[in-house]
């Protein structure tokens, strides 16, 4: 069992009591305008982005290298910070979605996916050389930076699950 993230796109918003969501905590990532009701057997949303999948120990690896590379800090410490903020603050940076997210599930909305995708447009060439020394992490930031961008394209939401 792991965790995959991929790029999804609503179609129309479905017939049950399901939700896009996020867990409290995490907000950020998922504005009010961006909760949707979604019945995910009723063919309401398509995959617009196949994203990375790994085991949540991998997942757990993939945050801590990525907020070295990304900020020069421990995910601890990216964490930590978040926890700190008051609800109207936004995050330092947009690589907090990534980091400061629950490792189980939940939805990243259109407009976090569109601040990433700026974040990754401006930086990945940087992180890939911050990260060239572990290949399997650099291979996923790339595949996740493509998603993204995929995604921002369609307006869509990155699903965790």
């Amino acid at each position: 069992m792991g965790l995959d993230i991929d790029g999804i796109k609503i179609i129309r918003e479905g017939k049950t009591d399901d939700t896009v969501f996020v867990y409290e905590g995490f907000e950020r990532s998922l504005k009010d305008e961006e909760i949707v009701s979604l019945d995910y057997d009723d063919e309401n949303w398509e995959c617009v982005a196949d994203g990375i999948s790994m085991s949540y120990g991998s997942y757990n690896g993939f945050r801590r290298v990525l907020a070295e590379a990304a900020l020069n800090t421990s995910v601890e410490n990216v964490w930590k910070l978040a926890g700190n903020l008051k609800d109207s603050e936004p995050y330092p940076s947009p690589i907090f979605h990534i980091l400061n997210f629950a490792d189980n599930e939940g939805f990243i909305g259109p407009s976090a996916v569109k601040e990433l995708d700026s974040y990754f447009d401006e930086r990945l060439e940087y992180l890939k050389e911050e990260l060239s020394d572990d290949e399997y992490y650099m291979h996923k930031v790339i595949s996740l930076a493509e998603c993204i961008k995929e995604t921002a394209k369609e307006n869509g939401y990155l699903r965790f699950g």
